[in-house]
């Protein structure tokens, strides 16, 4: 089971992502990582590895920080075989969004492959 293995490498991520660490960051998101977000009107955005990375490093530069959460709520998790997806509802203000983290286990380290996205709207993203 790689499931105690994930949890541990998710709050990495999640420490990664508060504290702007490209430097981990790099560590955690695969080589293919992409990030998939779309939103209840129906857009749809692809982020890559290289696009998410940069706009770490561009927020960190500037001294900003990401939105805090009111609100981390773990869904669920599921195992198939190299694969394990974690599932979270997060609240930022008023604002509500799913995510789903699939993670990909490679000689016997544990990388996120992709995350799946959906929020309520992703026009501050166009």
């Amino acid at each position: 089971m790689i499931n105690k293995n994930v949890t541990f490498r998710m709050k990495d991520y999640f420490t990664a992502s508060i504290q702007l660490d490209v430097r981990m960051l790099e560590g955690i998101y695969a080589s293919e990582f992409e990030s998939v977000r779309t939103d209840l009107k129906g857009q749809l955005i692809l982020i890559s590895r290289e696009q998410l990375l940069h706009k770490v490093l561009q927020l960190k530069k500037q001294k900003l920080s990401l939105p805090g959460l009111n609100k981390i709520e773990f869904l669920g998790i599921s195992e198939y075989g190299d694969i394990c997806s974690l599932i979270y509802r997060m609240v930022k203000g008023e604002e509500q969004a799913i995510h789903h983290y699939v993670w990909q286990q490679t000689d016997n380290q544990h990388f996120m492959v992709r995350q799946f996205t959906v929020e309520q709207d992703l026009t501050y993203l166009l």
